[in-house]
């Protein structure tokens, strides 16, 4: 696979029944340049064997120690190792639209444009 233009950084704690539809919804995207870091921080919910099950190469298991406090740690762990030209956070718990990639690309591609959020 070539370098995605998208790294979604999932960061979850013991969440695994919201997870699926997270991840879900990134894998409907228009947009397929991606590839999707779940970070579990500290998971003990059987999160690791979940995710990894997950049959689609563009998801990997990142299956860290808990961190404290939010594990932000662990955040910063997981950007250290995207492989993306760009960065899009996501909870365990959102739910994306079809073109959320595709409407976030299109936007930072405007010249005065140095960063997209929504």
């Amino acid at each position: 696979m070539s370098e995605p233009i998208w790294s979604i950084l999932l960061p979850t704690h013991n969440r695994k029944e919201t997870l699926l539809l997270a991840i879900e919804s990134v894998l409907m995207q228009q947009e397929k340049s991606f590839e999707i870091l779940v970070v579990a921080d500290g998971c003990t919910d059987g999160t690791a064997k979940f995710v990894n099950d997950i049959q689609d190469s563009r998801v990997r298991l990142l299956n860290l120690p808990k961190a404290p406090h939010f594990g932000y740690a662990n955040r910063n762990t997981a950007l250290k190792m995207c492989q993306g030209n760009f960065i899009a956070f996501m909870a365990h718990d959102d739910i994306w639209l079809p073109d959320h990639l595709s409407i976030l690309g299109e936007v930072r591609k405007e010249p005065e444009i140095d960063l997209v959020y929504s």
